[in-house]
């Protein structure tokens, strides 16, 4: 068969119910142009017997021996790719008719200089009721913003270009969250970045779910120490009022995780200018408040 426009990337871990839908929402897209690879971490559900029931000339199925993790899943799935772009969706994620097609329309439009797209997504609760929904508006060559967060949201609204993909070298399988933060920002350095306005994805989000990143603590900090430092060795490219914002979002996040030694480091490392007095009341607060969870938790001597 000729190579499709777009290969679709579903790694997945013991979520098989969920992931016939997400392989659903995909077969219905609007955009057949497509083929599908979807790696089994690994699974112990009936992953394995629901896949051979879905297997055909467009959906392939892979398999991990071991658990590997969600980028290393991905970077399996990229290596089996044969489409010009890749598209990325979690199991448990599930994308609206027209998505592919919007996101390949508009990298057409913008020409090679972008090979990175994202959509606008809602965030549903697992009683189908939407809680936020989610609409990044950056757009460039090179976009600052993601020095500041995360703006464009998880890997199931983003389509890559294979080339792109390949000159940074893909997902980073080392690393234990903030995986997307990570590639988007090694991306934007070679290809300009664009964004669908329309709610194209519904992100499962369900705070209980035990595969879920957010709700592994170390994992959590360790993937966001790897971005401030990443993020630090390029502040040059942010202005001041930027740089702030940058910092208050580090000290948030790892006060909440109850970090005290990294919100100390945030404050540590930047020029005393940018820490006017009402932040050094907020990074006072983010201490108490890292130092409490911390203790809460039993594991301030871990950090």
């Amino acid at each position: 068969m000729p190579p499709p426009l777009v290969s679709v990337v579903i790694p997945s871990y013991n979520r098989s119910r969920k992931l016939t839908a997400a392989l659903a929402s995909v077969a219905r897209q609007s955009l057949q142009d497509h083929e599908v690879v979807v790696v089994d971490d690994a699974s112990t559900d009936d992953t394995q017997a629901v896949m051979a029931g879905l297997v055909s000339d467009r959906v392939r199925y892979l398999r991990h021996d071991t658990n590997r993790g969600g980028n290393l899943a991905r970077a399996t799935g990229i290596a089996q790719a044969r489409g010009r772009f890749v598209a990325f969706l979690d199991s448990d994620d599930r994308w609206h008719p027209e998505k592919l097609a919007r996101q390949v329309s508009l990298l057409q439009e913008r020409g090679p200089s972008y090979g990175l797209c994202t959509t606008w997504f809602s965030m549903i609760s697992p009683d189908g009721v939407v809680q936020r929904r989610i609409e990044p508006t950056v757009s460039g060559l090179r976009c600052p913003e993601l020095l500041v967060k995360n703006v464009l949201g998880g890997y199931s609204t983003a389509m890559v270009s294979r080339e792109h993909l390949r000159e940074v070298g893909g997902p980073d399988p080392s690393l234990p969250a903030c995986q997307d933060w990570d590639l988007y920002l090694r991306l934007n350095q070679v290809t300009g970045v664009c964004v669908v306005p329309e709610h194209l994805v519904d992100y499962d989000f369900d705070v209980l779910d035990p595969v879920r990143i957010s709700t592994r603590r170390h994992a959590v900090i360790a993937g966001h120490r790897h971005i401030y430092q990443l993020v630090s060795t390029r502040f040059d490219e942010l202005d001041d009022a930027e740089r702030v914002q940058s910092l208050l979002e580090f000290s948030e996040v790892f006060a909440n995780a109850g970090a005290p030694r990294d919100v100390v480091a945030v404050v540590r490392d930047h020029p005393a200018r940018l820490w006017t007095s009402p932040l050094r009341k907020h990074a006072a607060h983010m201490l108490v408040r890292a130092a409490r969870k911390a203790a809460t938790l039993g594991s301030r001597t871990r950090e």
